[in-house]
């Protein structure tokens, strides 16, 4: 099978991310940088580099990795759309949902293959959250709360908190319930170092019933990533920052009423913290998409995911806007 030529567009911060993992990624040679720093671009790399996409050969291009601001998204999918190249563009799809629907329009029309890159369903932790909830071990899901708190990210001005951050969350909501949100109430808070809103909280309720419960803020002095899978048998608990998954079963047999019982109520279940071999999420998101595009077996996010990521999005900074549910 011969190596797919990749062109990757934006060398910002995700964007080295996405060259480093490219560089060694088995099957695959990097083809162009696109930047408009060209002075980002690693000196070894200087014949690849271009500072405009119309400076592009689409003939030595098999597919794109879009890693440009959010607002820019749109423009970089449409040249990849019009020269034929199936892209993986980085989350969120497009900075507005009527940017991510003409996206999504555009590439089925012209039969583009394109995926987003919500990473954190190649979180290893997850991976395997998502398989022993379909295996049953914790019942059907009643709850699910996600927390995502960290300090504001400089970088990013042309989206808020909910549009960049909590898309995430909306993402693995969505994914690991096998539901979509039926409603949502949102309120927000400002932080004078950021244009939009820093900080919301948000709760709603999917269509299958599952309580949902999102704390996402650009304001926490220290990084915290945690995400808790309640069922009618016990939960799952995943540290997105460590990879780490803790199981715990509601226990068989209650204290007995008595004075001990009284004092110290039901008992808790039984913890056990699962060991997995735990492999970077952007490689695996890489390895995915490769295998994708050469027919092979692969679970790439679709674009429809992306659009349902920031139609719900929106329903959320929708709601802050009239302190009001509102129903999607």
């Amino acid at each position: 099978m011969k190596r797919l030529q990749v062109a990757l567009i934006g060398l910002g911060m995700m964007g080295r991310n996405h060259y480093r993992i490219l560089r060694d990624l088995p099957g695959v040679k990097i083809s162009y940088i696109v930047d408009l720093n060209l002075s980002a671009i690693p000196d070894t790399d200087s014949l690849l580099a271009r500072s405009r996409l119309e400076d592009v050969n689409p003939a030595d291009v098999d597919y794109c990795v879009i890693s440009t601001p959010s607002a820019l998204h749109e423009e970089s999918i449409a040249w990849a759309i019009k020269n034929q190249i199936p892209f993986l563009v980085e989350k969120p799809l497009a900075s507005s949902l009527v940017a991510a629907k003409r996206v999504l329009t555009a590439s089925q029309k012209a039969r583009v293959r394109g995926a987003v890159g919500h990473i954190e369903r190649f979180n290893s932790a997850f991976l395997y959250a998502k398989k022993i909830v379909e295996e049953g071990a914790i019942g059907n899901i009643v709850e699910i709360l996600t927390r995502r708190t960290g300090p504001y990210p400089g970088r990013i001005k042309d989206v808020g908190v909910i549009i960049d951050l909590a898309t995430h969350d909306i993402d693995l909501v969505r994914w690991l319930s096998g539901s979509e949100y039926s409603s949502v109430y949102s309120q927000i808070n400002s932080y004078q170092e950021s244009p939009h809103e820093a900080l919301v909280h948000a709760s709603g309720k999917l269509e299958n019933g599952v309580l949902v419960n999102h704390i996402v803020n650009w304001v926490s002095p220290n990084k915290d990533r945690q995400v808790q899978i309640l069922g009618e048998n016990g939960k799952i608990i995943v540290d997105t920052l460590t990879s780490d998954i803790t199981l715990i079963k509601i226990p068989i047999h209650k204290i007995e009423a008595s004075l001990v019982a009284s004092l110290r109520g039901s008992s808790e279940g039984n913890l056990e913290k699962i060991a997995i071999e735990k492999r970077e999420p952007l490689l695996v998101e890489h390895e995915n998409f490769r295998d994708f595009i050469n027919g092979l077996d692969a679970n790439p996010v679709l674009l429809k995911d992306g659009v349902e990521a920031l139609r719900v999005a929106e329903a959320m900074l929708e709601s802050s806007r009239i302190s009001q549910v509102v129903h999607l």
